[in-house]
């Protein structure tokens, strides 16, 4: 098992990987949606869970924001767990954290 230090510097790793090749105010804007995220869900990456995930998105809906700004955190988020392969198109037992995400410009029960 391995222990948090080599967790937090292969995720970081694979943050900077997914920041990597987005354009300047890309990248400034995913990060800012990235950290908000994780300072409103209270744990690291690899304990995110799809009912967290769920959650945050419903609290996202509620918080009064501009549905442009809603669109782009979850944009952000499901991009950052697709880069790590944690596909929101998993289901089931193996279903990554944005598997709980609805996709952007919908509404959670909109969901395709």
């Amino acid at each position: 098992m391995q222990d948090e230090t080599t967790l937090v510097t292969a995720w970081d790793a694979a943050r900077r990987a997914w920041l990597a090749h987005k354009r300047y105010n890309t990248a400034r804007a995913y990060t800012a949606a990235w950290r908000g995220f994780f300072a409103w869900a209270g744990v690291p990456p690899w304990e995110v869970t799809p009912e967290l995930a769920r959650t945050w998105a419903s609290h996202l809906g509620d918080s009064g924001l501009a549905s442009s700004t809603i669109n782009l955190r979850l944009s952000a988020m499901l991009s950052f767990y697709d880069v790590v392969g944690l596909r929101a198109t998993r289901s089931g037992p193996a279903a990554g954290p944005a598997a709980g995400l609805p996709m952007p410009g919908c509404t959670p029960s909109h969901q395709p």
